[in-house]
């Protein structure tokens, strides 16, 4: 797997801001890194949309580390009913035993689980399971787009394979067969304080979308989850954002310090 581009200037990082909020859709967006006093990992993860269903979202935290996507006003039964049900509503993040996901789809408790039993990241996301149909494990099979399933992780125990990591599993344009590519850092300590990374699953808005297909990009992080949580989101487009989540890391402890949910009001 290759080793993260850690050597990254400020006109570059700010550089990277500028694009994604020239970028009028993104789709579903995951960072990761080190706030500026270097005490704390940041997460975070934001999702766009255009249809109904798509905006007609909002996070929920469900405590301990997990947030999930649902449909205010709808029961767990409406929202299964829904079209491509497992794609729109799922678990985007979840904690536990040292190991911290986030995700773009319901691969999330799997990834998680599959490291917290000592497998690496690119291993994890490799042999997520098929559910209801559909292979984690894979591109997203939502033809003309085939969105890209996007993943990180902060592993906090000690010899982790994958303390610090970003996946993303894309179609390959020629042969149509799942292209896994996973960028890590094999110490958090070498992330630079005040630095995240970023990935997406769409390069911009077009018909059918074009797939992310870049390295990981650095974005200035500030020095909680809410200040990071409002720098994202004002990038972010307004007609299409919808929601976003952050959460900050104890590199000491291992425990979650806070988390902000920030969900665009009622269109």
């Amino acid at each position: 797997m290759p080793e993260l581009q850690i050597e990254q200037g400020q006109m570059e990082i700010y550089g990277n801001m500028t694009e994604l909020r020239d970028n009028s859709y993104p789709g579903r967006v995951a960072m990761m890194g080190v706030n500026i006093d270097g005490q704390l990992a940041i997460q975070a993860y934001a999702i766009m949309g255009r249809s109904t269903g798509s905006r007609t979202r909002i996070f929920v935290d469900e405590g301990l580390g997990s947030v999930r996507t649902v449909a205010p006003g709808k029961t767990p039964e409406e929202m299964a009913e829904t079209e491509n049900a497992a794609l729109i509503y799922y678990q985007a993040s979840i904690s536990g035993e040292g190991v911290h996901v986030i995700s773009n789809g319901a691969q999330t408790p799997y990834v998680h689980e599959a490291i917290v039993d000592g497998k690496d990241l690119d291993t994890a996301v490799k042999e997520a399971p098929v559910l209801s149909g559909v292979d984690l494990s894979q591109y997203e099979p939502d033809e003309p787009n085939f969105t890209p399933r996007i993943t990180g992780v902060i592993d906090l125990r000690e010899g982790a394979p994958t303390p610090f990591g970003l996946a993303v599993v894309r179609k390959d344009s020629s042969s149509g067969e799942p292209r896994y590519e996973t960028h890590m850092v094999d110490d958090i300590d070498k992330v630079p304080l005040g630095v995240g990374f970023g990935i997406q699953t769409y390069l911009g808005d077009d018909n059918p979308l074009p797939s992310f297909d870049l390295d990981p990009y650095a974005f200035p992080f500030d020095n909680d989850a809410v200040s990071t949580a409002q720098r994202i989101w004002g990038v972010l487009n307004r007609e299409n954002r919808v929601a976003l989540l952050t959460r900050s890391i104890n590199l000491e402890t291992g425990a979650i310090e806070e988390t902000c949910i920030i969900n665009s009001p009622p269109q």
